[in-house]
């Protein structure tokens, strides 16, 4: 398991589109669901030399020492999710913001408005096309071993 990164950290957020709704209409199953979701996520961050350092609900949170390592774990987590049985909920759209900024780490916590813009990048995101343009082109970038260009992928406040 990698170590919790220090200073410049790019974190990974997630979280399901409508999971209070699928957990009401679906139960049993959507739980199970997002035991697999999580599950997904801790193999797909530790490979990439990341690590989830909060989990709340259906949300995870991850810290990576390297952007490309972030990124590319997004676009992992996106192909994952998108071919994984997810039974009768059927599909299970997940928002993915990535971004990167100077943190302060208090024992197993960051502070600091990297990470603060990184949760509102979130909300800001939609399933509905699984990986954006950024991600893809820096996916494409990744296959053919270039240095990923980053950007934000949303405007904040």
């Amino acid at each position: 398991m990698a170590s919790m990164p220090e200073g410049t950290v790019t974190f990974l957020f997630s979280d399901v589109e409508g999971s209070t709704q699928l957990l009401e209409r679906h139960g049993t199953a959507m739980g199970n669901a997002l035991a697999r979701h999580h599950t997904l996520f801790e193999e797909i961050v530790g490979r990439r030399h990341g690590v989830i350092f909060e989990t709340i609900g259906d949300a995870v949170y991850a810290a990576f020492a390297r952007p490309a390592d972030a990124v590319a774990s997004a676009v992992d987590a996106h192909r994952a999710l998108a071919t994984e049985d997810w039974g009768p909920i059927g599909r299970l759209a997940v928002r993915i913001a990535v971004h990167t900024g100077a943190v302060e780490r208090r024992g197993s916590h960051y502070f600091g408005s990297a990470l603060f813009r990184a949760a509102r990048l979130g909300p800001s995101g939609t399933a509905s096309r699984p990986c954006c343009p950024v991600l893809r082109r820096a996916s494409s970038q990744i296959r053919s071993r270039r240095a990923p260009r980053f950007a934000t992928l949303a405007r904040t406040a």
